[in-house]
């Protein structure tokens, strides 16, 4: 009996000590065990569709495509916005952040990932643009939190031709010395629009007037200091509303063991995408 109890006991020093080894592992390479690497690129995608009555079935369709990408396993983040105010009220905008710009050469299955979305997101909605920017300002390398606060105002702001350069510094140093940009993205554009993007997030919607009141007293600051040589040309704002059942966010995936539920094309069930 002696005998045995002290094998039993040799044996649970092992397992202890394999144990902690196992979690010192862990601990030492979190991504590894837990999820993918975040992206920290510069580059942004932002895609617009206007959907087709009724709008239930280019949801539908556009979480069908969802599921395309999380059975490629694709790395990339995608956000989803329903669009509740300005010009293009009813639209939808996804987009992709914090990307390097390599990554638009090797992206999952690039024709296989447009066939799927010719059948599953084409039918049911006008695309009605596709613009790609460089991430000018952000207070923290890779922080999605606040592009997936409830309500994302989107500013579209256009400067005079060949001053972007200055918009930038005006909008950078004001700002900052105002401390307004902890939570805010300025994005260059460089293919598919002229004008910069300023996202400003937001948890209620009870802050947007305090928003735009910010905003407004930002550009007629621009406006004194440069009015001899103006150098905004016009601005556009509108405010989507998070959609997180129409996002893909990988990592979250993999650290929750997330459930996707897909439907066929005519299926009337709803799909179900769990990213929180």
């Amino acid at each position: 009996m002696q005998r045995a109890r002290s094998a039993s006991y040799t044996e649970i020093k092992k397992v202890r000590r394999w144990s902690s080894l196992v979690a010192a592992c862990c601990a030492a390479l979190p991504l590894v065990c837990f999820g993918a690497e975040p992206s920290t690129g510069t580059a942004a995608r932002i895609v617009a569709w206007q959907p087709h009555p009724p709008v239930r079935d280019f949801e539908l369709g556009y979480r069908r495509h969802l599921d395309w990408h999380r059975r490629h396993n694709d790395p990339w983040e995608w956000h989803g916005w329903s669009i509740i105010s300005g010009e293009r009220a009813g639209a939808f905008v996804d987009g992709t952040f914090f990307r390097d710009w390599s990554d638009f050469d090797n992206a999952v299955a690039p024709a296989d990932d447009a066939a799927d979305n010719d059948v599953n997101v084409r039918p049911y909605a006008a695309l009605q643009s596709v613009a790609t920017y460089e991430i000018v300002t952000a207070t923290r390398a890779n922080e999605t939190s606040r592009i997936t606060a409830p309500f994302l105002m989107f500013v579209y702001i256009e400067s005079a031709p060949g001053r972007g350069a200055e918009l930038e510094a005006a909008i950078r140093d004001d700002w900052h010395t105002k401390q307004r940009t902890s939570d805010s993205l300025l994005l260059r554009p460089v293919d598919g629009t002229d004008q910069h993007l300023l996202l400003l997030p937001a948890e209620r919607q009870a802050q947007l007037p305090a928003l735009a009141e910010a905003l407004e007293q930002l550009l007629a600051r621009i406006a004194e200091r440069h009015r001899n040589r103006p150098l905004v040309h016009s601005v556009r704002r509108e405010t989507g509303r998070y959609r997180p059942d129409m996002s893909y966010i990988p990592h979250a995936h993999s650290e929750a063991g997330a459930e996707l539920t897909s439907t066929t094309r005519d299926s009337e069930s709803p799909v179900r995408l769990t990213t929180f």
